[in-house]
């Protein structure tokens, strides 16, 4: 049966998720919405590429956390769906075990 106490122990060494995702996004936002073009066209065009990279960085670093979710929760609903099986197959060997009274 997979383990999940180790995303659980590094729970509290590190922000929770749901704070640093707003976080990142907060920050997307931030690079994205300053990107106006005016006199200065080829400098501020160099700083919006710049922004760009910065914000695929972070977007990249959100879909990773977000691969990472998932696959806890994969692992999760795998390990409930084994824990299920065997609680089945339990019931089903206690069930023909025991006598059936005759009519």
């Amino acid at each position: 049966m997979p383990s999940i106490t180790s995303s659980t122990n590094n729970a509290s060494a590190q922000p929770p998720l749901q704070a640093r995702l707003q976080s990142d996004i907060d920050q997307l936002q931030a690079l994205l919405s300053n990107g106006e073009l005016d006199g200065d066209g080829v400098e501020n065009l160099a700083e919006l590429l710049s922004r760009l990279e910065d914000a695929n960085g972070v977007a990249e670093g959100v879909e990773s956390r977000l691969d990472d979710v998932i696959g806890t929760l994969d692992t999760l609903l795998a390990s409930l769906e084994q824990q299920e099986q065997e609680g089945s197959q339990k019931e089903s060997t206690t069930s023909d075990s025991t006598p059936q009274e005759s009519q």
